[in-house]
Protein backbone atom coordinates (compact mmCIF):
# COMPACT_ATOMS: atom_id res chain seq x y z
CA UNK A 1 0.00 0.00 0.00
CA UNK A 2 2.84 2.39 0.88
CA UNK A 3 4.46 1.96 -2.55
CA UNK A 4 1.13 2.64 -4.29
CA UNK A 5 0.59 5.82 -2.30
CA UNK A 6 4.15 7.00 -2.90
CA UNK A 7 3.71 6.30 -6.62
CA UNK A 8 0.58 8.46 -6.76
CA UNK A 9 2.33 11.27 -4.87
CA UNK A 10 5.38 11.08 -7.15
CA UNK A 11 3.12 11.35 -10.22
CA UNK A 12 1.59 14.52 -8.76
CA UNK A 13 5.04 15.95 -7.96
CA UNK A 14 6.10 15.20 -11.55
CA UNK A 15 3.07 17.17 -12.82
CA UNK A 16 4.05 20.11 -10.60
CA UNK A 17 7.67 19.91 -11.79
CA UNK A 18 6.51 20.50 -15.38
CA UNK A 19 5.27 23.98 -14.43
CA UNK A 20 7.90 26.49 -15.53
CA UNK A 21 6.99 29.42 -13.25
CA UNK A 22 8.56 28.99 -9.79
CA UNK A 23 5.66 30.54 -7.84
CA UNK A 24 3.07 28.43 -9.66
CA UNK A 25 5.22 25.30 -9.21
CA UNK A 26 5.52 26.02 -5.49
CA UNK A 27 1.76 26.59 -5.20
CA UNK A 28 1.14 23.27 -6.95
CA UNK A 29 3.39 21.41 -4.50
CA UNK A 30 1.90 23.30 -1.56
CA UNK A 31 -1.58 22.22 -2.63
CA UNK A 32 -0.31 18.63 -2.79
CA UNK A 33 1.15 18.96 0.71
CA UNK A 34 -2.23 20.24 1.89
CA UNK A 35 -4.07 17.26 0.39
CA UNK A 36 -1.61 14.74 1.85
CA UNK A 37 -1.97 16.38 5.26
CA UNK A 38 -5.77 16.18 5.09
CA UNK A 39 -5.60 12.45 4.31
CA UNK A 40 -3.13 11.93 7.16
CA UNK A 41 -5.46 13.80 9.52
CA UNK A 42 -8.26 11.29 8.93
CA UNK A 43 -6.11 8.47 10.32
CA UNK A 44 -4.55 10.56 13.05
CA UNK A 45 -7.86 11.91 14.36
CA UNK A 46 -9.23 8.36 14.40
CA UNK A 47 -6.24 7.27 16.55
CA UNK A 48 -6.77 10.16 18.98
CA UNK A 49 -10.51 9.42 19.27
CA UNK A 50 -9.82 5.73 19.88
CA UNK A 51 -7.25 6.55 22.57
CA UNK A 52 -9.60 9.03 24.26
CA UNK A 53 -12.40 6.44 24.26
CA UNK A 54 -10.23 3.51 25.36
CA UNK A 55 -7.87 4.99 27.95
CA UNK A 56 -8.94 6.56 31.26
CA UNK A 57 -6.40 9.38 30.92
CA UNK A 58 -5.08 9.29 27.36
CA UNK A 59 -2.97 12.44 27.67
CA UNK A 60 -0.64 10.83 30.21
CA UNK A 61 0.02 7.78 28.02
CA UNK A 62 3.30 8.22 26.08
CA UNK A 63 1.64 6.75 22.98
CA UNK A 64 -0.66 9.78 22.90
CA UNK A 65 2.24 12.21 22.38
CA UNK A 66 3.25 11.27 18.79
CA UNK A 67 -0.36 11.28 17.58
CA UNK A 68 -1.02 14.63 19.22
CA UNK A 69 2.22 16.08 17.84
CA UNK A 70 1.28 14.94 14.33
CA UNK A 71 -2.13 16.56 14.83
CA UNK A 72 -0.47 19.85 15.78
CA UNK A 73 2.06 19.59 12.95
CA UNK A 74 -0.75 19.06 10.48
CA UNK A 75 -2.55 22.10 11.86
CA UNK A 76 0.57 24.19 11.23
CA UNK A 77 0.94 22.81 7.69
CA UNK A 78 -2.72 23.34 6.86
CA UNK A 79 -2.67 26.82 8.36
CA UNK A 80 0.32 27.86 6.29
CA UNK A 81 -0.91 26.36 3.03
CA UNK A 82 -4.65 27.01 3.27
CA UNK A 83 -5.20 30.13 1.20
CA UNK A 84 -2.44 32.01 3.03
CA UNK A 85 0.64 30.37 1.56
CA UNK A 86 3.69 32.47 2.38
CA UNK A 87 6.87 31.06 0.80
CA UNK A 88 8.92 33.87 2.32
CA UNK A 89 8.12 32.54 5.81
CA UNK A 90 7.65 28.82 5.18
CA UNK A 91 10.51 28.09 2.79
CA UNK A 92 13.18 30.77 3.24
CA UNK A 93 13.23 31.73 6.90
CA UNK A 94 12.60 28.27 8.31
CA UNK A 95 12.22 29.59 11.82
CA UNK A 96 8.43 29.95 11.80
CA UNK A 97 7.67 26.23 11.60
CA UNK A 98 10.60 25.29 13.85
CA UNK A 99 9.45 27.76 16.51
CA UNK A 100 5.88 26.43 16.39
CA UNK A 101 6.99 22.81 16.58
CA UNK A 102 9.43 23.46 19.45
CA UNK A 103 6.61 25.08 21.38
CA UNK A 104 4.22 22.21 20.68
CA UNK A 105 6.80 19.57 21.66
CA UNK A 106 7.62 21.38 24.92
CA UNK A 107 3.99 21.58 25.94
CA UNK A 108 3.43 17.87 25.25
CA UNK A 109 6.41 16.82 27.35
CA UNK A 110 4.98 18.78 30.27
CA UNK A 111 1.91 16.52 30.19
CA UNK A 112 3.85 13.29 30.80
CA UNK A 113 3.87 12.32 34.49
CA UNK A 114 7.33 10.72 34.39
CA UNK A 115 9.20 13.84 33.26
CA UNK A 116 11.33 15.04 36.21
CA UNK A 117 10.32 18.39 37.69
CA UNK A 118 13.78 19.80 36.95
CA UNK A 119 13.25 19.22 33.22
CA UNK A 120 9.73 20.67 33.39
CA UNK A 121 11.15 23.81 35.01
CA UNK A 122 13.84 24.17 32.33
CA UNK A 123 11.22 23.84 29.59
CA UNK A 124 8.93 26.39 31.27
CA UNK A 125 11.79 28.88 31.68
CA UNK A 126 12.83 28.44 28.05
CA UNK A 127 9.25 28.97 26.85
CA UNK A 128 8.89 32.13 28.95
CA UNK A 129 11.77 33.84 27.10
Amino acid sequence: MKDEILGIIQNEINKCDKISDFDDRLKCKSALLHEITEVQDVTNINILKDMDASLPDATTDPRWIPAHMVDNANAVILGITDGRFRPDIFWHTGSYVKEKMDSIISKQWLLIKDVPDSIKEKIKKRDEK
